[in-house]
């Protein structure tokens, strides 16, 4: 079972961008092989990014979408391109500030790379985020 977060840091640069009237722009996700990390434990809203060297990819949001006035899905697309690397963190960040908003502890998974014939596997991860004026604060208009 995957436990999820919106982390406290989020919410602190969330209310910082309100005063400002800057967009809440979450544009990178990152992936990470924590060792010895619990899918089935609760997640620290007070986590921060894993160690560098346990951070096997990151990758640009493929695409946003709104629910409704309260709720924004981003999503990755991990092409047959990418790998090979095992993960089982995933984060979702603002990659100008660093601000981690949420993240994802998972069961470990494999992402593997089409290599000499071998097709590789291709994954899609979204993160649906529900805060009170999410559209709004996102600026994001496309239908999920």
């Amino acid at each position: 079972m995957s436990q999820t977060t919106i982390t406290l840091a989020f919410e602190q640069w969330k209310a910082q961008q309100g005063t400002t009237g800057e967009p809440v722009l979450l544009d990178e996700f990152v992936f990470a092989n924590v060792p010895a990390l619990d899918p089935d434990q609760p997640v620290d809203r007070n986590e921060t990014l894993p160690p560098a060297e346990q951070i096997v990819h990151r990758q640009a949001v493929s695409r946003k979408g709104v629910v409704n006035d309260n709720a924004v899905v981003h999503s990755v697309v991990l092409g047959a391109d990418v790998g090979d690397f095992s993960f089982n963190w995933i984060g979702l960040i603002n990659k100008a500030s660093g601000t981690l908003a949420m993240i994802v502890h998972a069961p470990l998974q494999q992402k593997l790379k089409t290599a000499e014939g071998q097709q590789g596997n291709v994954l899609t991860r979204s993160f649906l985020m529900e805060y009170n004026g999410a559209q709004a604060e996102t600026g994001i208009n496309t239908p999920a």
